[in-house]
């Protein structure tokens, strides 16, 4: 598992089965955008990160930020590009779950998302668009 450039940003990318999986690791305060975004692109300059990428969001060590975050996180992925086609968060708790359902909600509706609170279950979610073997 590699953390980003900045030593104590709260998020970790496992890219072991990338680029067809990316599993990134929300821990502790939710990361800036800026964060974000350089850990983005460090995944897409390194290759792993592509448009036919699906991701992994594990939520469940987050502190669960503001709702309205949800549309600027989304923005920024869209600016930012390429997109994951598929998304499954992993939440431990109830306020996990309504913002993971934010962050679905103000998606463009052709990308695919689910909200799992099991990794069996989120990867089993996966395994039926053929993401993961």
């Amino acid at each position: 598992m590699r953390q980003n450039v900045e030593s104590l940003m709260p998020l970790y990318a496992d890219s072991t089965l990338a680029p067809a999986l990316i599993t990134l690791r929300f821990a502790d305060a939710w990361p800036t955008i800026e964060q974000y975004r350089a850990l983005r692109q460090e995944l897409i300059t390194d290759g792993l990160l592509t448009e036919s990428t699906c991701a992994l969001l594990d939520l469940r060590e987050s502190i669960t930020p503001p709702h309205y975050v949800a549309r600027r996180i989304i923005d920024a992925i869209i600016a930012d590009g390429p997109i994951p086609s598929v998304r499954a968060c992993l939440v431990a708790s109830a306020a996990q779950f309504g913002f993971a359902s934010q962050l679905i909600t103000v998606s463009p509706s052709s990308w695919r998302s689910g909200v799992f609170t099991s990794d069996q279950e989120a990867r089993s979610w996966l395994e039926e668009f053929r993401v993961i073997d």
